[in-house]
Parts: C-alpha cells; structure tokens; sequence
C-alpha cells in the first residue's frame, strides 16, 4: 500500500516526530510498509498492551476480538473491519472499559489518527489506478459537448444529453476517474435514447413543419370582456393607448397562438420574448418590477422597468418552453400587491368612496370598479377600519405596457448548423450515392472516434446506412440510424488509449490531442488540433505550448470551467440547503430574483478572468477586485454596476452604499473566493451558519487536505434552546467537549469561524442572525468573534487579518491546486511517485507566483500528462 499524498503540515500533525525522522533518512518516498509498521509497533501496540489485550489475547477473545494477532495489514478486507470497529469504540469511549486505565487524550489522538491514515490510505488504493490511466468512458459533459462540437447540434434546456442522461459517480470530487464511470445496462438504454435524439436533430433532410414565427399583441386591442375582467380582477386601464397595471397580471387572451398549431407553443423550443415596457414609481419611489411568465407556470423572466412612459424600453427574454405546458402569456407588476393598501380597505372607506363619487371624482372605469369592490367587501365583511388613502390611486406604482412580441421556434431555420457540417458536399437525397455516403462517413468516422479509421469500420456504418435503404426506409432515416450506430460505439463513448505492455509510453499524436482536449475543452479536438495530431506537430514542446495557448483564449475553454471549476469548488452544492424564506427574507425579494445563478456563475466568471488576464491563482485568496453584476453587486451593497453580465469591478470603498459603520469596506470583504456568497451558502443549513462545513470547506478546496470523516457519535452543533442566544463559537466549545474529535475540530475550527461575520446568504453581520427571524432577537444579539489561532500558530482577530494569515499559506494552496488539478487533468488518483512531477510544475509555472495558464501549460507540458 502507497503512503498517500498529504501536505506535509496535515502528515506531521498525524505522525510520531520519530517516524518522520526516520522517513526522512529512509528517504522521501519510502514504502508506507516500513513506516506503518514501525508506527504500529510503537504506539498502537504498547496502547493495546496497556489499555486492551487483558480482555482481547489468544485466551481471552472478547467479542471474538483478539489484538495480539490482529493484522495491521488493511488490504485484508476482514482485518480492515475490525480496525473500522475498534476505531468506532474507541471514539465512542467504550474501548478501554471504565475499569481500566484511562489513556490520556494524547494517546488517544495517536491510536485513532494511526487507525484513520490506514482506512484513509485503503479507501485511496481502491480509488487508485496505480498510477495509470486506464480505459474511461466519457462523462456526461464530456458526450454532450462532444455531440455538439461534431455534429453542431445546440439542446434546449431540459431536453440534451445533460439532462437524459444519470449523472456520473466522482472519486475526490471529480467525475472523470474510470473508477467511477460505471456502465450499467440502464445507461446503455439512455446513450440509445440520447444518440437517437441527436440523429433526428442533425439529420434534416426536410424543412421542419413548425417554422420560426413572430407573433404580436398590442395591450390596447384589450377590450370587451377581457377588459372587464382585468379592470375588475386586475386592476388595469387602458391610458393614451397603452394599457396600465396597478396590479396583477396583463393577459394576451388567445392573441399570441402560432398559426401552424392553434397553441401558444408548438413545439419544445427555445422562444424569444420581447415586451416594450415604461412604469412610474409609487410615491415611496420604490422601483417597478415586471412579470413575465406562461400559462401557470413560475414567471420566466423579470425586469426592473425604470424606462419613463415618454421614452418606452423593449425587455427582452429568451426562453425554453415546452409544448406540453400550454397556456396565455401574463405581464405583471411585481409590487402591485400595495393597490389593496389603498381599495381594499374596509368600514368607513365606504363612506369615503360614495363622497368621492357623488363628487365626480371617481369617472373611470377602474375607479368606479374600486368603489363597487370597496362595496362588496363592506357587504360580505362589514369588518375593517377607515383608510385616508382608500381612493389616492396617482400614489400607487404604474407598469405602462404597449405590447408583446414571441418569436419561435428558435433555431427551426433550415437548413441547420449540423447538415452542413455533416454534408459539407451537399445532401440531396436524389444524388446522394453509395460513393457520397462513403464520404461523408469516411470524414464524420475520425472526428467521432478520435484517431484514424480503417476502411472496414467505415464499410460497417455504410453498410448499416444501406441495409435501412434495402429494407424500404427513406435515406433521411437510413443516415440517422448510422450517426446512431456511431454515437453508440465503444470508440466514440470510451477515450481509448491503446497499451500493449504495463511499461510506460509516449501519448501517440492523436491520443494527446484526445487527452488535451477533453482537458480544456471537455470534448473532442478541433479541425486544427486533429490536422496538428495527424502531421506528428504535437511532440514539439513550441507546438503545444503554442497550442494551449490557442485553446485557453477559445470559447470552447468554458468546457473547463464547467468540468474542472465547477467540481472543484463544488459549485452545484452551492444551494443544497435554500435560505429560510422567513429568516432571510431579504433573499428572496423581486429585485433578487436570479440571484441563485449569479452566486453559482461569480467564481466560475473569476477564473475565467484569471485565465484571460494571466493573473497570480493567490487571487482566490485575496484581490481588490471581483467580478459582479448588477444584481450581485447590489447585494453585496456595491454601488456603480450596471447590467446582467458579469463584468471586472475593482473594489474601492466609494463604491460602498450604506452599511453598518463596523462593516470593513468591499475592497476588503468581498476580494477572492472567501468573500464570495455562494462559499457561505454552502457552510449553512439554510436557518444558521455551520462554521465547521466552512471549515472543511477552505481544507478541502483550497488546501486539498481534507480532515478525516467525524467519528459515529460526533453529533451536530445544536442550535440555540430554550431561549438561550449562545454563539456558534460558544456552542462549538461545548460541542468539542463532548466529543472525542476535538484534535480535529482544532484543525478545521479556525477557518470557519473566521468567517462567522458573513451570515447564511453571505451578507455581512457585526451580531448574530439565523435560526429565527430577526425581530424575535431582540435587542441583544450576540456580537460576532471572528478571532482565531491557525494550526500553523498564525493568530488573526477578524476576517480581514484572516485572510493576510491565508496569504503566509501560498505555497500550500498553490501545491493544494496543482494536486486538484492534475488529478482531473490525468483522469486518475495520484500517487507517492506524482510528488516529483507536482515539484517540477510548480516550480516551472512560477511558484507561488503561478497563474492557471502557466498551471496548465506546465500540466500539459509534463510527462505524466504525455504518457500513458
């Protein structure tokens, strides 16, 4: 069994100083054989003579458990359990029975953390390849991308292969390990039903019958019936030709159905809607916000509409939309909710109302309606009070809606994207031979599979395509079922790299081009890099330099985004537990809506400028910059963004709207990762804040030093009871001193509680929020203590020196990174004889100075990544 690698602070912490001494003289990367074994003899097994073999020997087997003859050896399956149930009773305090001497706390710590390394490094070997990249499949990123980029084939959302197929297994966080691509009968169906989908999507040898069609509604042809109904229901009028909402929602009646159907959707497709819009803020200058959405379903889009009725602004939206769901398309007032402050008040008001009509001051329709309602509720009710403002209707926000324009189906232009890249010599079915297909197989065949083909794997999908042909099918179905065929075999779904020997080898051109590709791009090489495969260009070190380089500035570099970024900071666990509407309503107000997606995409858009600018990786530990858009700046409380697009922000302190006058300023707060929301979603439960998963959080992620699992009676940090208003930190004291992992909980604590000031949706508290709306607190929350001691020694008082104590720890999140790295990038788990290679990228990509572009030229650039 390999010793696994582990920074070193996290091994010296674990280990005897005499084992280290010895490692040292035996040399870096001796066998864990020696080490555990001289670590076993020399604290477990005098531990067992004290404390256990009394009860546990040759004569005395209790619980048939005999430790004198127990292996240390954990690739034994059998001994390997009872390590797991000696471990569990020791941390449960059961072993040494209360009779017996009581070892200290240290010896405990060396017993358990010895037993945890063993399971640690079992668990490694199973994941382990040995250090070799073995036969994968692709995940299923990898497939849809790869689809796409061959076949120029575009999904909508909730219909491509991300979403047929299940997802992928991971081993340390990635999906990319043959150890967790598992291939099951099930999955076999869906790359059936998935190839299927693609083939009728890319092979067209037809118009489609449902065409794009643009279809209009003007809000003043509302009339008649509809009128009533809104004016009664919705509180609309029309106005000088355009219709106005002080609530609710505006409807199209009927008026937007494309011609080939009747309904308002035709087809599952992607629909652009455009609605020209101007609003009037209330007399409290509240924004207006507005609604878009179809038939019931949640709105699709919203606005905040700040154009004036004089200058009217079209809002446009694109959206899929799904044939099955049909119904009207609605335009709301998201605020609008205030007209019932001023008509449904109830008693007296209806006095007021008759006045204000006998007087001629209610003449139109909608006030009229008013009064009529105010009627009914004093009829039904008689309950209520009297409102001076029952009848200030010019006080109340206005949304001015001139019309709506849906454009669909998108993308049913003909003919599409994949005909001509399929038929790049043309596609008429009346002169497409036998010879035409055989070019048209022999140039899709090497694109799929990667690599050169023969004739005879051409002559099978021609064959297939012919056999279709004989059986009487159309060729538009014959070409499908062999793109099928294709999509459906071992050589496109596995990433093949042949080994005739166990012996090391150079990556063949067209391998390295595979390996680099689905590297940075999760999918398959392009034109140019295949042509640079196929001429033998690759093995110059200019050339792929050159080439990297190329790739890193393409689009396409979004696929290692989505690959490797999203994992590694686990991105899609942002919001495994969604904010407690009632605790932070603030979240979820209108002017936040797609906030989700922007907490998700921040980090994602940091990188991304990482690799533009050629900028320091320390970055994610601290910057005076981010990137933002308006909705996510305007959350974190940052003046002077504007848009949906995530733009470069540096972070000054004039960019600051009100705060707390103890918050720090934004160029202090939100630079790097640790100042991001979408970190401190990730350590709540949705009510409060859980400083140890933050904890584990920076250890893991940053660190690649993840601390061991907790043992079974760890337990939770409760929350606060019977009206107590403890702390986290107090809670957690309490916590470690009921529990037998309080070495851990020194290792992961401090970073978590260093980030005690931002509260479960990332927002910044000086006091203690969470676990119950905010008015039933009082007035004495808790202050917030930020303060902390790292295990280096390294002490810090608050957040902002925190992260200059994370800046002394360069080196070992650069070394964190480049692990993390380098394992997605290989597709494997590495092992004691990757340290050597880990050493020469750093080094060679500049140290602590390292960008993610010199990373990844020195990841493509080494041998590990160049041999098989």
């Amino acid at each position: 069994m390999k010793i696994l690698l582990m920074p070193f602070e996290s091994f010296s912490q674990r280990c005897p100083r005499v084992i280290l001494v010895l490692m040292l003289l035996l040399g870096s990367w001796a066998s864990t054989a020696t080490a555990d074994s001289v670590s076993f003899r020399q604290t477990v097994q005098p531990f067992f003579a004290e404390h256990c073999v009394r009860c546990h020997d040759e004569k005395l087997t209790e619980g048939e458990l005999n430790l004198r003859s127990l292996s240390a050896d954990f690739d034994d399956s059998m001994a390997a359990q009872r390590w797991v149930e000696i471990l569990d009773r020791i941390n449960l305090g059961e072993m040494p029975p209360e009779d017996e001497p009581r070892p200290t706390p240290e010896q405990l710590e060396v017993v358990t953390g010895w037993i945890t390394d063993q399971l640690q490094q079992m668990r490694a070997a199973a994941d382990s390849t040995g250090g070799r990249v073995v036969l994968r499949r692709l995940t299923r990123l990898e497939y849809a991308n790869t689809v796409r980029d061959l076949l120029g084939v575009e999904f909508v959302q909730g219909k491509g292969p991300l979403d047929v197929l299940p997802p992928d297994g991971s081993i340390r966080g990635f999906d990319r390990n043959s150890r967790a691509l598992l291939v099951d009968p099930s999955l076999l169906d869906a790359y059936l039903q998935v190839a299927e989908t693609v083939a009728e999507k890319a092979i067209q040898f037809r118009p489609p019958l449902i065409t794009s069609r643009t279809m209009r509604f003007e809000f003043r042809d509302t009339k008649g019936s509809a009128m009533e109904y809104l004016i009664d229901q919705r509180s609309a009028e029309i106005v000088d030709g355009r219709m106005v909402l002080m609530e609710g929602n505006a409807r199209t009646f009927g008026k937007l159905r494309h011609p080939f159907s009747g309904s308002e959707i035709p087809a599952t497709a992607e629909y652009r809607v455009r609605v020209q819009a101007s609003a009037v803020p209330g007399a409290d200058g509240d924004p207006v916000y507005m609604d878009v959405r179809q038939g019931p379903a949640e709105s699709f889009a919203q606005f905040r509409v700040d154009a004036s009725p004089d200058s009217p602004q079209v809002y446009e939206a694109i959206t899929t939309r799904d044939e099955l769901f049909q119904g009207e398309f609605q335009i709301g007032i998201v605020n609008g909710s205030k007209f019932h402050d001023y008509v449904g008040s109830r008693g007296e008001a209806l006095k007021e109302s008759k006045k204000a009509f006998d007087q001629g001051r209610l003449v139109d329709a909608t006030r009229i309606k008013a009064r009529l309602r105010a009627q009914g509720d004093y009829d039904t009710n008689n309950r209520g009070a009297f409102s001076p403002n029952a009848w200030k209707l010019d006080d109340l926000p206005k949304l001015y809606l001139d019309w709506i324009e849906v454009t669909g189906p998108l993308g049913s232009d003909y003919p599409p994207q994949s005909m001509r890249q399929v038929f790049s010599d043309g596609w008429d079915p009346e002169t497409l031979d036998a010879d035409g297909r055989w070019r048209v197989i022999r140039r899709l065949l090497p694109r799929a599979y990667r690599r050169k083909v023969s004739n005879t794997e051409i002559q099978q999908i021609t064959d297939l395509i012919q056999s279709e042909l004989d059986a009487g099918h159309d060729l538009q179905r014959a070409m499908r079922t062999g793109v099928v065929a294709i999509l459906c075999s071992p050589s496109f779904l596995y990433l093949y790299e042949a080994s005739e020997t166990d012996n090391a080898r150079l990556l063949q051109p067209m391998e390295l081009a595979s390996r680099l590709s689905y590297f940075l791009w999760s999918s398959k090489p392009d034109d140019e890099l295949f042509a640079l495969a196929v001429q033998g260009k690759l093995s110059d070190p200019k050339v792929l330099e050159s080439e990297v380089n190329r790739m890193l500035g393409d689009d396409r570099i979004d696929g290692f985004l989505q690959g490797f970024a999203r994992q590694w900071l686990k991105i899609d666990q942002f919001n495994q537990f969604p904010a407690d509407e009632k605790i932070f309503p603030q979240f979820y107000e209108t002017r936040f809506v797609g906030l989700e997606s922007d907490v998700a995409e921040q980090p994602l858009a940091m990188i991304g400028e990482l690799i533009r600018s050629d900028e320091p990786v320390t970055a994610l530990l601290d910057s005076d910059w981010t990137m933002l858009n308006e909705r996510l700046a305007s959350f974190y409380d940052i003046d002077g963004v504007s848009g949906d697009r995530f733009q470069r922000v540096a972070l000054t302190s004039s960019q600051s709207a009100e705060r707390s006058t103890t918050m720090p300023s934004p160029e202090i707060i939100r630079g790097g990762l640790l100042g991001m929301a979408g970190v401190h979603r990730w350590g709540s439960d949705g009510s409060r804040t859980k400083p140890v998963e933050r904890g584990k959080y920076i250890l893991d992620v940053l660190f690649n030093d993840p601390p061991p699992p907790p043992p079974p009676n760890a337990g939770e940090v409760e929350p606060n009871l019977g009206g107590k208003k403890l702390t986290v930190r107090e809670r957690l004291r309490l916590h470690r001193e009921q529990t037998t992992c309080n070495n851990c909980h020194r290792r992961i604590d401090p970073y978590g509680l260093a980030l005690e000031n931002f509260n479960v949706i990332g927002q910044w508290r000086d006091r203690f929020d969470g676990e119950k709306p905010l008015n039933q607190w009082g007035d004495d929350r808790p202050e917030i203590d930020a303060s902390g001691q790292l295990p280096s020694g390294e002490s810090f008082d608050d957040f902002v020196q925190f992260k200059q104590a994370l800046q002394k720890q360069r080196s070992r999140f650069v070394r964190g990174l480049t692990e993390k790295m380098l394992m997605y990038a290989l597709a494997r788990t590495l092992v004691a004889n990757d340290r050597p290679t880990i050493d020469q990228i750093i080094s060679e990509a500049g140290g602590d100075e390292m960008s993610f572009r010199s990373l990844i030229q020195g990841i493509a650039a080494s041998k590990a990544f160049r041999a098989k």
